[in-house]
């Protein structure tokens, strides 16, 4: 069964009440883009707009969630909904011609198909131009929908031939609802920064985030001076499989104290330089570079912008 409350929060959000509308069998477009970074809120808006497109006992325009279809939904199990591209590897020449394939298939238990790629920045240049014969050229009973974190990695041809949409980050009182208003919540809310993922993330390991949570903001007021790199060092190489969460989770304690939200004594200048850095350690981490020398890059360089030595 869905999670009534990530239900009844997409039914009230602004960009479902504006997309929702598309999806109905006389108002279906030929090709979709979704662009949104939050993987889960990208997974339940799609989830939620198919339901309310195959739904048999709609209410008040909306999915009940309980009929054969809905429930084939949810489960990935409906035939006419076909999903291409969920790892993290680049999609392959040979699944984009299966797309090709499965575009001019009539569809086995309904009179419209879906055909979903869930990683398009996983989309190569040459992967995106045999999509592109696809969308070019769509029957009728067909749609494609692409979701990306990064629009700017879908070739203008595409997106010139998609109707596309932004999806934007929760509001803070949404996820206020969803996770509730204790003191160790509403730092979840805070540092998930509308992150429908990270929220969900932080709430199922809680402890975990506080005690990342107690890091980032030690490493926020306590920080100054190359004799508490000692304790870090060990922090962070106790918790060196999860660098890229604890750099995420600082970064957020940074963004917070940016924005007046926690208090502290470092400059607005220093603070935006340190959540700049824990981005690109980040992005390093995606890389697989060797995690002493991303925590040595991100240790040095805290204390370099504190100490106004960068």
């Amino acid at each position: 069964m869905q999670d009534k409350r990530i239900i009844k929060i997409l039914q009230e959000n602004v960009d479902f009440k504006l997309i929702a509308p598309n999806f109905e069998n006389d108002k279906i477009g030929a090709s979709y883009l979704f662009v949104s970074a939050d993987e889960i809120l990208a997974q339940s808006f799609l989830e939620l707009c198919l339901q309310k497109f195959y739904c048999k006992n709609l209410k008040d325009d909306m999915p009940c969630l309980e009929c054969e279809n809905c429930i084939k939904i949810k489960n990935r199990t409906h035939l006419d909904v076909v999903y291409f591209g969920k790892g993290e590897s680049l999609i392959k020449k040979e699944e984009i011609k299966y797309l090709l394939e499965s575009a001019i298939t009539k569809p086995f238990e309904s009179e419209h198909k879906f055909l979903i790629i869930e990683k398009g920045e996983n989309l190569s240049e040459i992967t995106q131009n045999l999509l592109l014969k696809t969308i070019e050229d769509l029957p009728s009973f067909v749609t494609v929908i692409i979701f990306t974190k990064s629009i700017s990695k879908i070739l203008p041809t595409i997106k010139s031939r998609c109707q596309t949409y932004i999806l934007k980050p929760l509001p803070k009182q949404s996820l206020i609802a969803l996770l509730g208003s204790t003191e160790k919540s509403l730092h979840m809310v805070d540092v998930s920064d509308g992150i429908l993922s990270k929220a969900i993330q932080y709430h199922e390991a809680s402890n975990v985030f506080e005690d990342r949570y107690k890091f980032g903001i030690s490493m926020l007021n306590a920080f100054s001076s190359s004799a508490d790199m000692l304790k870090y060092v060990a922090y962070l190489n106790k918790n060196k499989e999860h660098l890229k969460d604890i750099f995420e989770i600082v970064q957020g304690v940074f963004y917070q104290a940016l924005k007046g939200k926690i208090a502290c004594t470092t400059d607005e200048k220093a603070l935006a330089k340190i959540v700049r850095l824990c981005n690109d350690c980040c992005d390093l981490m995606e890389k697989n570079i060797l995690t002493n020398i991303v925590i040595d890059k991100f240790l040095l360089g805290v204390l370099k912008i504190k100490l106004n030595r960068s």
